[in-house]
């Protein structure tokens, strides 16, 4: 139970630490990067929420874990979205990410990245499924299929208005270092007295 207990938490507060990373990472490379990515975010997520609301989606199926699977409410019972913001907000991400890479040809050298988001979206999606028993297979599929497409939208926006708000936008080629073969290296040491 304690696992489990801990598990929760770290699945309820996840989206805020990747948008928390964004901002200070932002900050402290005094750029606007984050606020492309939370921008969009926001108004994904908000979309994402409307249409589960519209198409009256309900796929809570253990109403023990109520207060894990929804942790956000509005007045009383009336709760945010129907499908879980959590991996909508995941994939958004993940997609965010993955546009970039795939555009500019990065991703052999940020494989990394992709196995890391492939491995919390994959982990969020059987904590639902199964642990918290938060969702139904239609609701977290439709939470991760909208998250990843807007993801891969708001990128390809970003791209098109403005590139350098996106994450991974390729190297410089005066920030790459060439490694040079058969080349003999020369080391003098001084004696410091």
């Amino acid at each position: 139970m304690w696992l489990i207990a801990n598990l929760a938490i770290i699945h309820q507060i996840l989206p805020f630490v990747m948008v928390s990373f964004f901002g200070i990472s932002s900050v402290i490379n005094q750029d606007v990067r984050a606020f492309g990515f939370i921008s969009g975010l926001l108004i994904s997520l908000s979309c994402i929420s409307l249409v589960s609301k519209l198409a009256n989606i309900s796929n809570l199926v253990d109403a023990t874990n109520m207060n894990l699977c929804y942790s956000f409410s509005l007045l009383g019972n009336q709760y945010l979205s129907n499908i879980p913001l959590n991996s909508a907000s995941l994939t958004y991400t993940f997609g965010y990410l993955l546009y970039p890479l795939i555009t500019y040809g990065l991703v052999k050298s940020n494989i990394f990245t992709i196995v890391l988001f492939s491995l919390l979206c994959f982990g969020d999606l059987v904590y639902s499924l199964i642990v918290l028993k938060c969702t139904s297979p239609l609701g977290i599929f439709l939470a991760s299929f909208l998250g990843l497409c807007c993801g891969l939208l708001w990128g390809l926006g970003v791209d098109t208005t403005n590139n350098s708000l996106l994450y991974f936008t390729g190297i410089q080629q005066k920030n790459t270092c060439k490694y040079i073969k058969n080349q003999t290296y020369q080391c003098r040491l001084a004696k410091i007295k």
